[in-house]
């Protein structure tokens, strides 16, 4: 009997005090918004996320798959997942820019006709002008690498006519993967400090010379596993501390796919404490261009 009046008497009392709680709590929330605002402010959010400034690409010039240049320094947007927006190539120029410095030296280890030689050389001449990395007096180069006299011409020509002047690049008809010879005896510190030291970055776009005939570009030179190999794992070694080696790798043609493999297996095999290595695909595209980037983070 005296259990019974008490379960009345405390209900009330609980509803009573929870009631100001509730209310309060109730009147700081903030209104929730209808479900076509929401739905509003997610699709405008993605859209800004999606569109790309080409300002982020100043004073570059892109190369699309037949080699053709677009001059990068007019403003325009690229918009991400399209198969004319960013690609492979562009997303290498936007780490390549991340990476260089005023002092450094780079290298295209597959030369072609220039440009991406002539993106690194203008994104090293804003970093000297920015003071990125610091002021420098040493002569920084451009190195490139083909084993292709038409590819030497074509880049040789770009450099001119854009108004570079020669004793700031260096290409050399040879195989990328003799490029520590050119390089070390270029930056060979003779203090008994680190060689190579100044090189930024190295970059790789695997494959053959780009071309608008169809029937050329099926006989011309390919890269080959073996020489990709040795090249990779000789940039890797040269390239300073906070500096990137990154390589674009193509399945399609013959070779390739066991060229793709490969390169997997080089950057696999790094040490995580030295380096850290991406990659970037479109995987809803069978046979799709693949970025790799390798940047060091310690000696």
């Amino acid at each position: 009997q005296c259990a019974t009046p008490m379960t009345p008497s405390r209900a009330p009392m609980a509803v009573r005090w929870r009631a100001p709680a509730v209310a309060a709590r109730r009147a700081r929330a903030p209104a929730r918004p209808r479900a076509s605002a929401r739905a509003s402010a997610r699709a405008s959010t993605t859209a800004a996320a999606l569109k790309v400034s080409k300002s982020a690409f100043a004073d570059d010039a892109d190369a699309d798959a037949d080699g053709d240049a677009r001059d990068l320094r007019e403003p325009m947007e690229v918009t991400l997942g399209t198969r004319d927006g960013m690609n492979v190539n562009q997303l290498a120029r936007r780490v390549w820019r991340a990476c260089v410095r005023a002092d450094d030296d780079v290298v295209d280890a597959t030369l072609g006709h220039g440009h991406d030689a002539l993106a690194l050389f203008r994104m090293r001449e804003h970093a000297k002008a920015s003071g990125a990395g610091g002021a420098s007096a040493r002569v920084t180069m451009v190195y490139g690498f083909d084993i292709m006299d038409e590819a030497l011409t074509s880049a040789r020509g770009l450099f001119a006519r854009e108004g570079v002047d020669e004793d700031r690049f260096t290409f050399v008809r040879e195989c990328h993967s003799t490029m520590d010879r050119r390089v070390n005896n270029a930056n060979a510190d003779t203090s008994g400090g680190e060689r190579n030291a100044h090189v930024g970055v190295v970059c790789f776009n695997l494959g053959y010379l780009p071309s608008n005939d169809r029937d050329e570009r099926a006989v011309r030179p390919r890269t080959s596993t073996d020489t990709t190999v040795v090249a990779l794992q000789k940039a890797l070694d040269m390239v300073r501390v906070g500096g990137v080696v990154t390589v674009v790798t193509y399945v399609k043609h013959d070779g390739g796919a066991d060229e793709h493999a490969a390169v997997v297996n080089v950057l696999k095999s790094l040490s995580p404490k030295k380096f850290n290595c991406t990659t970037h695909a479109v995987v809803n595209r069978i046979g799709a261009p693949v970025l790799f980037a390798a940047i060091r983070i310690a000696k």
